[in-house]
């Protein structure tokens, strides 16, 4: 369970997906992977869940996805619907494990508008740098406004979904 970001225009700031599948290319010369969720987990979840929850393909980016353009190349050319940064990479651990996995995900940042480039606030390992973080920030003010309203609203969407699974 987490936050996503859209790829198009379909899945706007707090809706509800569940992957389907997962694809991940680490650079322009590799071929694209794709790992698949499992299907009957998935399909419990999504008859759990009141509303019809529609079921996406991620992808999973080793960066930030900023622009609103690079956001729509990438749905039209690898038909991605949303991005994350940590979904393939959990898939394919658990695929050792053998364990059933499936991934629940609230939009964060639409397609249509850029979000600031937070690329220079992550380390290589995935931790945080605040300083940095800050600095992008603060050099696109509304962007960073709507960064944090949209995932301010997906986090509120994502404790109702939990509350909700839980409570059954």
């Amino acid at each position: 369970m987490g936050l996503c970001g859209s790829l198009t225009k379909r899945y706007g700031v707090g809706e509800v997906v569940l992957y389907q599948n997962n694809i991940y290319q680490e650079n322009a010369n590799t071929s694209l992977q794709q790992r698949s969720c499992d299907r009957t987990f998935t399909s419990q979840l999504q008859s759990h869940l009141q509303k019809k929850v529609p079921l996406v393909t991620a992808l999973t980016s080793d960066r930030a996805i900023c622009s609103a353009d690079e956001k729509r190349h990438l749905h039209q050319t690898l038909g991605a619907e949303v991005v994350d940064m940590e979904g393939f990479a959990v898939l394919e651990f658990f695929e050792q494990t053998r364990a059933s996995v499936a991934m629940l995900r609230v939009v964060s940042d639409g397609c249509d508008r850029d979000i600031p480039n937070l690329n220079s606030g992550l380390s290589s390992d995935g931790s945080l740098q605040p300083l940095a973080l800050a600095v992008a920030m603060l050099k696109q003010p509304i962007a960073a406004t709507r960064l944090i309203r949209g995932s301010l609203q997906a986090l509120k969407v994502l404790e109702q979904v939990t509350t909700l699974l839980l409570q059954n």
